[in-house]
């Protein structure tokens, strides 16, 4: 937009010229405007509806039902998006157009006061508008309020950081190419010297390429690399014999019989654990309800039936955090008559602490019983696992069914067959082909995010592109001069190449960076799980920011290089 108005700083001289008012010259280029934003909007219309065919193609299968016809509402939103954005942004440069004096015309000097003066009110309500238009998108997309300020709040944040690390890693190119001239370069015409030089140079333009292609990278790299770490460190971090199969709807009458199944197939070592279904009703003679919580797990806890199990020894990931276990030997005296062992999660979740008193209603009774100890359960090890413990002979008035689970050997799958033709109530849950088609969708749920992000990249190339052609002129003039002084085209084909791949390298360190940042708090705080460095990873981000991003530069910079140097000196 700042181009756009230096270009137009002799006609709209000329205009004042021809008795134009100030006003007239605004409506002018306002129209203009107006009708860029008309032309863009359904083009970005047009886009949107093709990339949403691509991402239904993407997620192939995962999309079972055809999706409704798309409304008319994203069409107004577009357009008034895109007239918001242009009006809000490109507008401010140009309504400073009205202030160009009509002596420029007879005097070809710059008329400092068009573009560079201080912002007048109506460039300030300008800028509000396209600022106040990106607000309420988000909030618009987010759907909630408090939703929309959440990441509005994120991104500001990630805005900063990302332009603080950019900001460090330019000015850090700075003194790189002081050290470079002194130690290894005798003379300041070389391409090093005259590519880095222009990064530093325009430091800010820099900062913001960097900070764009940096955004993108980053989450690209997080959603293939980081991804695909996560899930190997994952599995590896799964013993070779963790269980693999469920069967469940085991009756009490039937025990006795499945045991010895599974001993004569030699897997004496199955457990088979009790389960008895009671709704949670009251916590310390309080009633439970889903109004009771704000939290949404909560809610979801409160209106669902619970699996209640006993057990005299605790399982293999249990351990007890707070209170004490009913078979350990560290009490002489039963305190009460009833007793729950509670995963610690789910006691955080509902607020329970040890002493309260939990009310079960089960098949049409009440069953209340205290919490004496806390646990922390490893639900990674696909064992039956339960929120919720009493000891061996507290429930056994109520019906119970009963779980078990175990790993099966791929050669041992005919077992299975067995198994269910001489109970045919079990069910038989394969947790291996579950697990493939979790996989399967994260594959595809990621590749319809990195499709999604690709848009971000383009939004950097378009930044850089913008950056190129608001310092194009001085480009031209100074390869003119260059040109002039004896610098061969090589040179500067060469100066070009060093000043985008070094930009692009800048934006693969840093999207590098915090894609490994994210790495690292995904798998210490939501897996728990030890993140593994991968090298590649910085390889990758160095490599596919300075090819991709030095490709483009060089391509959106031939008209530098082409341009005749005597042609370009005549203009000025």
């Amino acid at each position: 937009a700042r181009r756009y108005a230096q270009r137009h700083l002799d006609t709209c001289a000329m205009l004042r010229c021809f008795g134009a008012s100030q006003r007239r010259i605004n409506h002018i280029f306002l129209l203009q405007l107006l009708a860029l934003s008309l032309v863009a909007g359904p083009l970005g219309i047009v886009g949107g509806f093709l990339a949403q065919e691509g991402l239904v193609m993407l997620l192939g299968q995962l999309v079972i039902a055809e999706l409704p016809a798309p409304s008319w509402t994203p069409v107004w939103v577009g357009l008034l998006v895109a007239m918001g954005g242009v009006l809000g942004f490109a507008l401010p440069p140009v309504l400073q157009l009205r202030d160009v004096p009509a002596l420029r015309v007879l005097r070809r000097v710059a008329v400092q006061s068009a573009i560079t003066r201080r912002l007048q009110p109506a460039t300030i309500l300008a800028y509000c508008i396209g600022f106040i238009m990106l607000v309420l998108l988000v909030i618009y997309q987010a759907g909630d309020v408090v939703l929309g300020g959440i990441l509005l709040s994120g991104l500001l944040l990630a805005s900063v950081l990302l332009w603080t690390a950019a900001t460090v890693l330019t000015w850090g190119l700075k003194y790189f190419l002081q050290y470079f001239l002194t130690h290894f370069s005798q003379s300041k015409s070389s391409a090093w010297h005259l590519g880095l030089a222009n990064l530093t140079r325009n430091r800010r333009a820099s900062t913001l390429q960097v900070m764009a292609f940096g955004v993108g990278l980053m989450v690209l790299l997080l959603l293939t690399i980081v991804r695909g770490d996560l899930l190997q460190g994952w599995a590896k971090g799964m013993p070779e014999d963790a269980p693999n199969r469920f069967v469940i709807n085991i009756q009490t009458q039937q025990v006795a019989e499945i045991r010895n199944f599974f001993a004569q197939k030699g897997m004496a070592d199955v457990e088979l654990f009790p389960m008895v279904r009671g709704r949670l009703t009251a916590i310390n003679g309080a009633s439970v309800s889903e109004q009771r919580y704000e939290d949404t797990r909560a809610r979801g806890l409160a209106a669902r039936e619970f699996n209640l199990s006993w057990a005299d020894r605790l399982q293999v990931g249990n351990t007890i955090v707070q209170g004490y276990w009913w078979g350990d030997g560290s009490r002489t005296t039963n305190r009460f008559p009833y007793e729950f062992s509670v995963e610690e999660g789910i006691a955080k979740t509902l607020g329970l602490a040890l002493g309260d008193q939990l009310t079960y209603e089960i098949a049409g009774e009440s069953f209340t019983a205290t919490v004496t100890s806390l646990r922390s359960v490893h639900w990674d090890n696909f064992r039956a696992n339960f929120f919720m413990l009493t000891p061996p002979g507290v429930l056994d008035a109520y019906p119970a069914s009963y779980i078990t689970s175990f790993f099966l050997p791929a050669e041992k799958n005919g077992t299975l067959d067995e198994l269910v033709n001489a109970f045919p109530n079990l069910t038989v849950i394969d947790l291996t082909a579950i697990m493939d088609q979790v996989k399967l969708i994260i594959e595809r749920v990621s590749m319809a995010v990195e499709f999604v992000f690709l848009f971000t990249l383009a939004a950097g190339l378009l930044v850089m592109s913008a950056a190129i052609q608001s310092t194009l002129d001085v480009r031209l003039h100074e390869n003119a001069v260059l040109r002039a002084l004896g610098a061969r085209r090589r040179r500067l084909w060469q100066s070009l190449a060093v000043e985008f791949f070094s930009l692009g390298a800048l934006a693969g360190l840093l999207a590098a960076f915090f894609a490994s940042v994210l790495g690292f708090v995904i798998a210490d705080q939501v897996l728990n799980m030890e993140y593994l460095f991968n090298p590649w990873l910085w390889v990758l981000g160095l490599l596919g920011g300075g090819v991709g991003v030095g490709l483009a530069g060089i391509i959106g910079t031939q008209q530098v290089v082409n341009s005749p140097p005597l042609a370009v000196l005549r203009k000025l």
